[in-house]
């Protein structure tokens, strides 16, 4: 099985970028870590940079171009199992071994698992636990570590190692750990895709398989780093949703909320792309993306462009209608963004899926 990390300093639709990832071996109920990897696996092996498999036209609209070619951006779909197929397709392309299957999970949901284990010790004697775990690996990794990249990575694979070592131990209580694990999944940071039929069927039933589908009946409101940074550890985000049955239609506002310190950060947390767009590096350009319900329609979004004109994009992915404005954030900035589309008011408007 592969595990994805998902890093939401760098946000992503699903979580954040996929910067590191294990590949456990489970036999007889026995698990053990076989392989770690990040994304100069696939570099090494030279499929980063092009397409691994084919992606509709309409999918491929909504998103930057360098979606698809990038393993660091397959999250950038809320559609899972896209994000997933995308995985499996790259991993056996760059190593020769199908995998069984894709889980992804993020510091928050990690840190809510070592609330049960109780705090770990690294290697070097350093202790990650449920207090520090999301400073840690969001924020302190790249204070210590400045534009090193290769030696954050390597922190990282550190953390896993050290974590799965206690966890495979079994020392820590079955129940609370059930409990930790189902509020990851309900807050869509514990997801999975099981390539055997009957093992996909349990993780849908659990509410694990991230599927935005298209039979559903409810919105969706994502954010995609577009600075190339570090910088969502600083992001904060409030959805609102207000219904009018009597116009069918349904508006759903995104609030942003940007902590960031004007100076002090490293270049590595910094947006890349800002010198060249004349922004401050604390500055973030967000990708705000929004999706109708199955069989509606958007019709409007407010700002009506976002501030990078050219980056406007509409489309569909998984069936739904969707659109995405680019929006910058200065720091200690607020801003909103609104999306109204139609709806079925005989059906109304189940949930709201959001980063």
């Amino acid at each position: 099985y592969l595990v994805v990390f998902q890093n939401s300093a760098e946000t992503r639709a699903t979580g954040g970028n996929p910067s590191a990832m294990t590949v456990l071996n489970v036999d007889d109920g026995r698990a053990a870590i076989d392989t770690q990897a990040d994304s100069t696996t696939f570099y090494d092996a030279g499929l980063v940079g092009r397409d691994v498999t084919d992606v509709p036209a309409q999918t491929r609209a909504l998103y930057e171009s360098d979606t698809w070619q990038f393993p660091q951006n397959y999250t950038r779909t809320p559609d899972f199992p896209l994000t997933a197929h995308l995985f499996d397709v790259l991993w056996t392309r760059a190593t020769g071994q199908q995998i069984d299957g894709v889980i992804s999970l993020d510091p928050t949901a990690l840190s809510r698992v070592l609330a049960v284990t109780g705090p770990v010790a690294l290697d070097d004697g350093e202790v990650i636990s449920a207090e520090n775990a999301v400073p840690l690996l969001l924020k302190d990794a790249y204070d210590r570590y400045g534009d090193d990249g290769a030696a954050a990575d390597a922190f990282f694979a550190r953390v896993v190692q050290s974590v799965f070592e206690v966890l495979a131990r079994g020392d820590w209580a079955p129940v609370p750990m059930i409990d930790a694990l189902s509020q990851g999944v309900r807050e869509h940071r514990v997801l999975a895709w099981m390539r055997d039929a009957q093992a996909q069927s349990t993780v849908v039933d659990a509410g694990m398989a991230g599927t935005f589908s298209a039979d559903g009946d409810d919105l969706g409101v994502f954010v995609n780093d577009s600075s190339h940074s570090k910088l969502e550890y600083y992001l904060s985000s409030a959805v609102d949703v207000v219904c009018d049955p009597g116009q069918a239609t349904a508006r759903a506002s995104i609030t942003l909320t940007s902590t960031a310190p004007e100076g002090g950060l490293s270049g590595y947390v910094q947006g890349h792309r800002n010198p060249s767009m004349g922004l401050p590096g604390s500055t973030m350009l967000l990708d705000v993306l929004a999706f109708a319900p199955a069989g509606a329609r958007l019709q409007s979004v407010d700002p009506a462009s976002g501030d990078v004109p050219r980056w406007d994009r509409a489309g569909s992915d998984a069936g739904r209608d969707a659109r995405s404005i680019t929006v910058e954030l200065a720091a200690g900035q607020t801003r909103t963004v609104s999306f109204t589309s139609t709806y079925d008011p005989a059906v109304g408007i189940h949930d709201i899926r959001h980063t």
